[in-house]
């Protein structure tokens, strides 16, 4: 996932099968489906949590900051 601290976009170094962003208090702000970036232009800038789950079903979480 990069780049960190983010923009506008953030690129997924692979296709993921969903994509959540959550904020400081856990309220999902975005949400996506079979990509492999997501536009966070719209967020105000702080720190957020990014759960991806990948085609083969592996979640992972990180930490990025816009």
């Amino acid at each position: 996932v990069y780049p960190n601290p983010v923009v506008d976009i953030l690129v997924i170094s692979e296709e993921v099968s969903f994509v959540k962003v959550y904020n400081q208090i856990g309220k999902l702000v975005v949400s996506a489906t079979n990509t492999s970036s997501v536009d966070l232009s719209v967020l105000p800038s702080g720190i957020y949590i990014v759960h991806l789950v990948d085609q083969k079903g592996t979640v992972s979480a990180q930490k990025i900051v816009k």
